[in-house]
């Protein structure tokens, strides 16, 4: 972890993982905010770190948080919680990564301010999610996508996981911590009450989160697709659309005079001239129904008509309109003649 021939020791180790001067933790050491086994400061207390020289910038001294820890009024155990618990540091710098990645520096600097964090030093440790970040940003370069409009992109995760993370607190307080104050608890106690409700509860909100984001970006792909293919059907022309609906037609009558030299007692209702290039009604054997036809080629993933009115018990429709194509109406008159047979 660390390398003796250089004079660091496992408090400077803890520093560099955590991305603050080796001072400070030095100071959480001696204040008693870290275990004693600096093995386990590194691998569980990272995030400790953070917050507590967070705070000591805001104007909160650690040996203020200290104090009111070993006043009992706050609890060490808040400082661990997941919903302050950060992702860890790298052992190269982000001078080192944006160099192996091709990335100007001024780029990465640009990459954190768009999600609202401040510009991270060129010598500073990476974390790890800034390699998601960067995995994002050289893809999109790869495909010729100006950076501007990765950046935005990034703007826009930024406000809405701002949004989502204040809802969540909003949530937390005016449902949650506001009934417990009432009841009499103390901040320690919230706080403590808090720190487990999030150890249960924030895998689960994270889990959602992912799982509504993955429903609305396969509904916008859905959209974006759908343009493609009117675009597709565009190009064909209308008359190749009438030509295939015309094609399709011949394809299932020819079918049905198939069927019938078979054995099968099936017959097209309209007699030649008079039939339609969008759909057949077929009518069917005595031996059968409409709705047993349709229930069994629905059980097989296929949907066709039933008969109107009179003839629902005695025919079937068959489409061949819009988009379908010759080759899966194939497909289904093969599933349809093992139904009728």
């Amino acid at each position: 972890m660390t390398d003796p021939t250089d004079g660091s020791t496992p408090l400077d180790e803890v520093a560099r993982r955590a991305n603050v001067p080796s001072e400070f933790v030095r100071r959480l050491a001696s204040l008693g905010a870290l275990s004693e086994d600096p093995l386990i400061a590194v691998e569980r207390e990272l995030g400790r770190v953070r917050l507590l020289h967070a705070w000591s910038q805001a104007g909160f001294p650690p040996e203020t948080i200290m104090r009111l820890v070993d006043q009992e009024a706050l609890s060490i155990t808040f400082l661990d919680a997941p919903a302050v618990r950060t992702t860890g540091r790298l052992d190269r710098r982000y001078e080192d990564i944006a160099s192996e990645r091709g990335v100007p520096e001024p780029l990465v600097e640009r990459v954190h301010e768009s999600i609202g964090f401040e510009a991270p030093d060129p010598r500073d440790r990476a974390g790890d999610d800034d390699l998601a970040l960067l995995d994002v940003m050289e893809l999109f370069r790869g495909v010729g996508v100006p950076d501007a409009a990765v950046l935005r992109l990034f703007a826009v995760y930024a406000d809405a996981a701002h949004r989502l993370a204040k809802a969540e607190a909003e949530l937390y307080e005016a449902n949650i911590e506001e009934r417990l104050r009432a009841s009499g608890m103390t901040e320690r106690e919230l706080i403590e009450f808090g720190t487990e409700l999030g150890n249960r509860i924030t895998a689960a909100l994270e889990r959602a989160l992912v799982g509504v984001y993955r429903r609305h970006r396969v509904h916008a792909w859905i959209e974006h697709s759908v343009n493609h293919v009117e675009a597709a059907l565009d190009a064909e022309g209308i008359e190749s659309r009438w030509e295939r609906h015309l094609a399709m037609r011949d394809v299932t009558v020819t079918w049905v005079d198939g069927m019938r030299e078979d054995g099968v007692d099936i017959s097209v209702l309209a007699p030649e001239g008079h039939r339609s290039p969008t759909v057949t009604c077929i009518t069917l054997p005595e031996t059968t129904t409409g709705p047993d036809v349709v229930a069994a080629m629905r059980d097989r993933g296929w949907v066709i008509g039933g008969g109107y009115g009179r003839l629902k018990e005695t025919s079937i429709r068959i489409g061949h309109m819009g988009d379908h194509t010759v080759d899966v109406l194939r497909e289904l008159l093969e599933d349809l003649g093992e139904v009728l047979r």
